[in-house]
């Protein structure tokens, strides 16, 4: 124990040797022991001060410093030495506006995982305004993961029940990067138009995928305010929200992928994930095709038919975009989800015209088309049967094949 005129026992180094004494009565004798050439009284003088810190503040020099200023210097002494981290943890006993730094070194790039918890349980005694001045820092720039998270424990007593503009409140950012890193389980700051910018930083960083599932976790969550930011969007960010919208459609997210839908461009490439997941979104929301046509209207469908990318192209025709002749599609589009999209909606026509041009696609090249036209055509029954039989009797080889396919599958489907 430290004290005035206390003392403190250490063992010599030799086994043999008696228990050596050391009386600390000053600052003098203080200072002595900490720098004693003997390793075990220097030991044993830093562990005394470990346990009775408020007691060792009692020595001071003649010009003012005291054990503090001792134990800062020797931290500097001893680095890289085998007693550093003794020094260390016996400096950050002192609840000392000096020990912070050293505090906040330790617990934010130290090695030594100890030392980090004696430094996270000195940051914890600090009052509130100087551990979010402190620990702030490390939250946002989250150098090491592992203490980012244990600074967000740290604070995590400040994130408040409700997230008002207050003058003492955390910065919504801040409170955000807390909550998705904290052990604890915390309120979740809403995404508003004023939080909209700190979650779609969230959205693309490490932690996307907490973000993401902490969003869609919450039922009331509108998405609304990043929607309305959708040019400023990261692309992973809208793909997971067209995705959403996939996996959720809502009336809302009908005006979202309208507006998608008419801002596609049709000379860039690169839109053409969203624009086939848009597209998608508006058929998971809609009952029939007729619906889509009225929700999206034909003049944005439209547009993407003359999509470079074949597969919106095919989305488009899917979704229900106005074909007008398809025989002259045909002729012109090549692309296999095209025809194949096409053939669907052929089949969902059903009239003597799609059953002609279904004829017609059962001597198509690609396989797949002329599959897909004799299942539709089988499936059409009775209309399609004159046309089957004639294609069998007088069309080529590979014509004549699918319509005996055909031919099957009507017999199958309409026993």
């Amino acid at each position: 124990m430290i004290a005035p005129g206390g003392q403190v026992s250490a063992h010599d180094s030799a086994a043999a040797h008696a228990p050596r004494r050391v009386t600390i009565d000053s600052f003098d004798a203080l200072l002595c022991g900490l720098r004693h050439v003997d390793p075990a009284v220097r030991h044993a003088v830093l562990r005394a001060l470990s346990s009775a810190p408020v007691a060792a503040l009692a020595y001071r020099s003649s010009n003012g410093r005291d054990v503090v200023d001792e134990l800062l210097a020797l931290v500097d002494e001893t680095s890289g030495a085998v007693e550093h981290p003794l020094v260390l943890s016996t400096l950050l006993r002192f609840d000392d506006a000096r020990v912070i730094p050293t505090a906040l070194a330790v617990f934010e790039t130290g090695r030594d995982e100890r030392l980090a918890l004696i430094a996270a349980a000195r940051l914890a005694r600090l009052d509130p305004v100087e551990r979010r001045a402190s620990l702030t820092p490390i939250v946002m720039q989250e150098a090491r993961p592992n203490r980012a998270r244990a600074a967000a424990n740290l604070l995590a007593d400040l994130v408040p029940d409700q997230h008002e503009d207050e003058d003492d409140a955390l910065p919504l950012d801040v409170a955000l990067r807390i909550t998705l890193l904290s052990d604890h389980d915390l309120p979740v700051p809403p995404l508003t138009n004023a939080t909209r910018w700190a979650w779609q930083r969230e959205l693309v960083g490490p932690r996307q995928r907490s973000a993401r599932a902490v969003l869609e976790r919450a039922d009331d969550v509108d998405h609304e305010p990043l929607w309305c930011a959708w040019d400023t969007l990261e692309p992973t960010i809208r793909s997971w929200l067209l995705e959403r919208a996939i996996a959720a459609p809502t009336a809302a997210g009908l005006s979202r992928t309208r507006a998608l839908i008419d801002a596609a461009r049709l000379d860039d490439r690169d839109d053409a994930h969203e624009v086939r997941l848009s597209l998608r979104a508006l058929m998971a929301a809609a009952e029939s095709v007729e619906e889509v046509c009225g929700k999206a209207d034909e003049g944005r469908l439209a547009l993407l038919i003359a999509h470079p990318d074949a597969s919106v192209r095919a989305a488009a025709i899917a979704a229900g975009a106005p074909l007008g002749d398809t025989r002259d599609l045909l002729r012109r589009d090549h692309a296999l989800p095209v025809r194949l999209a096409v053939a669907a909606r052929l089949y969902a026509r059903g009239d003597d015209d799609a059953v002609d041009q279904l004829l017609q696609m059962l001597d198509d090249e690609p396989w797949q088309v002329r599959s897909r036209a004799a299942s539709a055509l089988g499936h059409l029954g009775a209309r399609a049967r004159p046309g089957l039989e004639r294609v069998f009797l007088t069309g080529s080889e590979r014509a004549r094949v699918a319509a005996a396919q055909g031919r099957h599958t009507d017999q199958t489907a309409n026993a």
